[in-house]
């Protein structure tokens, strides 16, 4: 009976051993288990995240340098494109973005992307296309690889501040300028007699443009007068005379840029 007693206390122990074994090594197993899944988590959410951030961008995005302009642009409201290298022989990197047609809002995203220009230390040729319009191009501009930009070549359809203030004194419907109008009828005998026929500006926009105009009005015995962004406006008009015999004249006016007022210069018969 002692014998018996002393075996089963025995085989209690050695079983309770082998239960502490097999649950430690339960539990060590669970714990690798754990690991692995938390692992593959945060593997998952690596990829997904990485993912994520490559689908931000298009397929010919890639270096940094790239992703930033990308960014900045967007954030300013227009669209990176295209990006081409070499497209010269200086070997310039051409940048194709799509904005909306204002010289104001073309000029916010240069003025953004210009110091990551100068950062990486290379010129760049910027085509500007109207936004929503396909290519539509309205401008080419070069950010120089100090951060100052220029405009080197603008389509007419591209709107300019300096278009944008002519407009504000020439009549898109009939290209009318009625300030100048105003101050031929003032020079009439019949007021009322006034017939507006035809307009034609000249703009002063380049040196030659200014010399070209100056000439012009020297030729008709006038002063040079033409300054730099000026514009010559002649308008062709009918108006009854003192006889009341209906005439055609011709009058010459100035735009000034400097004074933002319109000029009546002379008004003149038209032969």
């Amino acid at each position: 009976m002692w014998k018996y007693k002393k075996f089963n206390k025995a085989a209690r122990i050695i079983i309770s051993i082998i239960c502490a074994v097999v649950l430690l090594g339960s539990m060590g197993k669970n714990k690798d288990e754990g690991n692995v899944n938390q692992d593959t988590q945060e593997q998952s959410s690596s990829n997904k995240s990485s993912k994520k951030s490559s689908e931000k961008y298009p397929e010919f995005i890639s270096s940094d340098f790239e992703k930033r302009l990308y960014d900045t642009i967007e954030s300013n409201k227009a669209k990176l494109s295209d990006i081409g290298y070499e497209v010269n022989e200086a070997g310039e990197t051409m940048l194709t973005i799509a904005c909306r047609n204002d010289e104001d809002a073309v000029n916010s995203v240069i003025k953004a992307i210009a110091p990551i220009v100068a950062e990486n230390g290379n010129s760049i040729l910027i085509r500007v296309n109207e936004n929503g319009s396909g290519d539509k191009l309205l401008a080419h501009v070069r950010i120089f690889d100090n951060g100052t930009y220029e405009t080197i070549g603008e389509t007419k359809d591209y709107r300019t501040a300096y278009k944008k203030w002519v407009g504000n004194y020439i009549s898109p419907l009939n290209g009318e300028c009625t300030d100048l109008s105003d101050q031929i009828k003032r020079n009439l005998n019949d007021q009322k007699s006034f017939e507006h026929i035809n307009t034609s500006i000249y703009k002063g926009t380049t040196p030659e443009a200014v010399d070209e105009a100056n000439e012009r009005l020297a030729q008709w015995g006038y002063d040079k007068c033409f300054e730099s962004n000026d514009v010559l406006i002649i308008t062709e008009f009918s108006n009854k005379n003192s006889y009341n015999a209906t005439v055609r004249n011709q009058a010459i006016g100035r735009l000034s840029y400097a004074d933002n007022k319109v000029y009546l210069i002379d008004i003149r018969p038209l032969v």
